[in-house]
């Protein structure tokens, strides 16, 4: 039995050593950062800009791979399929980590959240902005409700997709407050309200607020818990109506599950430093995104909390895969 132990301890000492031996070297080569998002969306352009932090710190180049598809699932199993040696982190965000696994059957998600990855932390997120054409006979969200309670069934709200976070926030307000606003999913759903096709939508700031500051859309509400620090003049839902409201779209990574611990503290570390530079601060200042880090353990805890709630609100709204 003292024989065994000895050679556990000697197998153990001998892993992190070399872990550490690893860690020292790490990265020797190309990094891969997989969005599951298309070129262009709000993931793909934070990731760029930590990649491009990341490779000026470690001296390596780390590339985006946008892999879209199957509201992100296409991507994710990519990750979930890579050598688990710290060359491959997944962009981690509210669609393939907390809505896909009710949205979508276990098959077509094709990944185990939990099982196949580890938390690296939570970069940035962004509310869903509701807005309102210039024609609506309410000025404020309150104003909305109260429309809306009278006139059951008359108000349409547009988002990209169904099983959208606009989608989904729109359902957990039609729970909270007991109305039925009527979603329409939409390519362009701004240009919807705009054009009076329907009252509402959920999008967003980095889109609205360009339309909003011109006049072309009444800003009634955000979603998150605090206002936008981008936009401190347009209130909360929460503060607006429905206290305790969230519904927030965010932007974490991970890595394949069996990253050596020691490599996993290195990217973590980054990570962080990178989110929290100046370069990092501005661009959430500009597009309507806020910083809200979180390391490993915070944001793995966080993502359990997010899915039972998104995977509520998709059970609520019906939503199907498009």
């Amino acid at each position: 039995m003292k024989t065994n132990r000895i050679h556990l301890l000697l197998i153990t000492a001998f892993l992190a050593s070399a872990q550490l031996a690893a860690a020292q070297t790490y990265p020797d080569k190309p990094v891969r950062i997989i969005v599951p998002f298309a070129t262009g969306t709000a993931g793909d352009t934070i990731s760029r800009l930590l990649a491009d932090s990341m490779s000026g710190s470690l001296k390596q180049p780390f590339i985006v791979e946008n892999r879209p598809g199957a509201g992100g699932n296409v991507g994710s199993q990519a990750a979930a399929r890579s050598p688990a040696d710290g060359y491959t982190i997944l962009m981690a965000a509210t669609p393939n980590f907390a809505i896909n696994q009710t949205l979508y059957s276990k098959a077509a998600v094709g990944f185990d959240a939990d099982a196949d990855f580890r938390p690296l932390g939570l970069a940035m997120s962004a509310p869903n902005l509701i807005v309102a054409n210039n024609a609506v006979p309410f000025k404020d969200f309150a104003g909305m409700l109260a429309y809306a309670r009278k006139n059951p069934g008359h108000l349409s709200f547009g988002s990209y997709a169904a099983g959208s976070t606009g989608h989904l926030a729109g359902a957990m307000i039609n729970a909270q407050a007991g109305i039925d606003l009527l979603h329409i999913a939409a390519k362009d759903p701004l240009t919807m309200v705009a054009g009076e096709h329907i009252q509402l939508a959920l999008v967003t700031p980095t889109a609205t607020l360009p339309l909003v500051r011109a006049g072309r859309l009444k800003a009634l509400a955000v979603t998150s818990t605090r206002r936008l620090s981008s936009a401190q003049d347009i209130p909360t839902v929460s503060e607006s109506g429905l206290t305790g409201f969230e519904a927030t779209a965010w932007y974490g990574y991970v890595v394949p599950k069996r990253t050596p611990d020691a490599i996993a503290r290195v990217l973590e570390t980054e990570l962080e430093r990178a989110i929290n530079s100046p370069r990092a601060k501005e661009f959430a200042r500009t597009s309507g995104n806020e910083i809200t880090w979180m390391n490993a353990a915070t944001f793995g805890a966080y993502v359990k909390q997010e899915r039972a709630k998104w995977g509520d609100a998709v059970r609520r709204s019906g939503a199907q895969p498009d």
